[in-house]
């Protein structure tokens, strides 16, 4: 009896990676197309002064329904979100070409536009750091950056 309840258990753990992995690519693909020919871009900014500072993306395209906003403590909080950038879906990539603006404080503070062109893998653009977007927030402006720093 001990024996098959083992050989049950050993199965279970062989299979449900192997299940949980599909699920978790086509929800991954599923969230980074937010409509028709919309995809998410992701956008990390580290806020290098001493004040709290209110970010934002227009246009936005976060699943986490905070408006694509957020205030981060400075210096070193990091605020990440997603920019809403149009494309035209071709299998499992996505020709993108478009941008979406970084703001501090306001629509009226300092901002960035973040210009996308390029052919994506649909499912790489939340995951991988290669299609992200960083920046340094300092001295009232943003500097382009790489993740090494934004996230040290």
């Amino acid at each position: 009896m001990r024996k098959r309840l083992l050989l049950l258990l050993l199965a279970i753990l062989i299979i449900f990676p192997a299940v949980g992995c599909n699920d978790e690519e086509a929800e991954g693909e599923k969230g980074n197309v937010i409509g028709e020919n919309i995809f998410q871009v992701k956008v990390m900014v580290r806020n290098m002064t001493s004040e709290n500072v209110k970010f934002m993306v227009r246009p936005h395209a976060d699943e986490a329904g905070y408006d694509g906003q957020g205030e981060v403590d400075g210096p070193g909080g990091v605020f990440g979100t997603y920019g809403a950038v149009p494309g035209k879906k071709k299998g499992e990539k996505a020709d993108l070409s478009g941008s979406f603006t970084l703001y501090a404080h306001d629509t009226s503070g300092p901002s960035v536009t973040i210009d996308v062109k390029g052919t994506y893998v649909i499912q790489d653009l939340k995951s991988d750091f290669s299609t992200m977007h960083f920046y340094i927030y300092e001295d009232g402006s943003f500097i382009k950056s790489d993740k090494e720093t934004v996230y040290k």
